[in-house]
């Protein structure tokens, strides 16, 4: 019998990794998924997260041909590209700062240039790089990227960190493929950044004679993952959650709460992001001071809950509430605003959406559960056509 040839994806998410392989047929061989074992703290050691990573991909010993990469957008980490064909216990590596990194000077922003293709908030790559540069020296550095391109860049053992268009526009001071030239002369000199490519199926090296192809954001993978329609929009909810939808390129006069980020040749996807997903279930469970956090202990109590009978309150009511990018001035109140005005909000009704995709954690039911049986949101959502789908990892056709 010949050998099941699959492609793997990877997910190198805020809290764990996933990981599939999926054979020529679309069928998945096999799954797997594991928590870092810390907190979701705004700095996270690189090195658990490739060792997480590089155990996962012990479980695959068919014939791979393919490695596909996404994870969590806007984070930094540095490294010694000299030291990348080292063991891990070897590689000179700076710590992840995520997308939930902050600074002590609240006006240090201030003191960059204008990003020509949007606005730059606290924890984008390239912001968190010159702010790294003023307080720390980062000598024993040659190259950078999200956690996404660090690993590409161990598993290929490749001295060039090449970032797809996805993911340089999180950095921030990315424009139409090219990083903006007034920036640099607050980044370190001897720190090279990633070369942008904008073609999303690029190989940049080879692992196990596997072709390794460029890392793309985890927003942009959700949707790639799924079918795709004009008139769709998708709810994904993870360790944060988006509200979604691929519209065409000369899509203008976007309102506040949306962003506009780059997806394909044809598209763009424009998102409603909000910081409260699975990150504000966590801040909950540690609000109970008599038991000692841990994520085994947090994924305990999900599994009975998706075991128990749902039961809502009678009297629990949903209060839309929009709050501010980090770093950021805008003030959003939910005082008067009606329910057939706040999907409006998100820009889906002037694009003619008709159904909702709610995407979750494959197996995971009691979102669905919990969602279908609130009267405020079927209110809210009265002429939109809800789905649940769910995915195990996020990868895709572009």
């Amino acid at each position: 019998m010949s050998a099941v040839h699959v492609a793997i994806g990877i997910d190198i998410g805020t809290s764990s990794a996933k990981i599939c392989g999926i054979a020529k047929n679309g069928i998945i061989t096999k799954e797997y998924r594991q928590n870092y074992g810390f907190e979701c703290s705004a700095i996270q050691d690189s090195k658990r997260i490739l060792r997480v990573c590089l155990d996962l991909l012990k479980n695959f010993d068919e014939n791979v041909t393919d490695v596909w990469i996404c994870g969590q957008m806007h984070g930094i980490a540095l490294w010694n590209s000299q030291s990348i064909n080292e063991d891990l216990e070897n590689l000179q590596v700076s710590p992840l700062y995520n997308w939930m990194f902050t600074y002590d000077d609240e006006h240090f922003l201030e003191s960059l240039p204008k990003w020509e293709s949007g606005r730059v908030y606290p924890g984008f790559g390239i912001a968190t790089l010159a702010y790294l540069h003023k307080i720390q020296d980062l000598k024993n550095f040659d190259r950078c990227g999200t956690i996404m391109e660090l690993f590409s860049c161990y598993l290929t053992k490749s001295k060039i960190a090449f970032m797809s268009e996805h993911n340089a526009h999180s950095w921030a001071y990315c424009n139409n493929g090219c990083w903006q030239e007034n920036i640099k002369q607050f980044l370190p000199s001897n720190v090279e950044l990633p070369t942008i490519t904008q073609d999303l199926s690029l190989v940049v090296g080879e692992w196990r004679r596997a072709k390794c192809h460029v890392a793309s954001g985890d927003l942009q993978a959700s949707v790639a993952s799924l079918d795709f329609a004009e008139n769709r929009a998708y709810l994904i909810i993870g360790t944060s959650a988006q509200l979604c939808a691929l519209v065409s390129q000369n899509v203008t006069n976007l309102p506040p709460t949306v962003v506009n980020v780059p997806y394909s040749s044809k598209y763009r996807l424009v998102a409603a992001c909000a910081m409260n997903g699975g990150n504000a279930l966590e801040a909950m469970y540690k609000i109970n001071r008599d038991k000692i956090y841990s994520n085994d202990n947090l994924v305990e109590i999900l599994s009975k809950l998706d075991q128990k009978e749902v039961s809502i309150p009678d009297n629990l009511q949903i209060n839309p509430i929009f709050i501010a990018e980090r770093g950021s001035n805008a003030q959003f109140s939910s005082t008067g605003v009606e329910n057939s005005s706040e999907l409006e909000l998100f820009f889906l009704d002037s694009r003619d959406i008709s159904k909702l995709h709610c995407v979750l954690l494959r197996q995971r039911t009691k979102f669905r559960r919990h969602l279908v049986q609130l009267d405020s949101l079927h209110d809210l959502l009265s002429n939109y056509e809800m789905y649940f789908i769910g995915i195990s990892i996020n990868w895709g056709k572009w």
